[in-house]
């Protein structure tokens, strides 16, 4: 599975949970990144920060976030 992957099934329980503005927020960073590296970083950034700012919704992402962040360490990009 490739991060495109990942971002679909996490739009697709987004969609499902109503959480559109999550969705938005996450294609901001995509189209404000200038790397494929620093979008990586910025989208896994604000995807542990969901924990945060909406933690029922980071608990049902939580296997995507994970995967995505786990895809990001192999490649390099450390996200805390």
């Amino acid at each position: 599975m490739n991060l495109n992957d990942i971002l679909e099934r996490i739009r697709k329980k987004c969609r499902e949970q109503n959480c559109i503005d999550v969705i938005n927020e996450i294609d901001l960073r995509i189209e404000s990144g200038s790397t494929g590296s620093e979008i990586t970083a910025m989208v896994g950034k604000y995807l542990v920060d969901l924990k945060q700012l909406n933690s029922a919704l980071y608990k049902s992402l939580e296997n995507e976030i994970l995967y995505y962040l786990q895809y990001c360490k192999e490649y390099g990009i450390i996200i805390s």
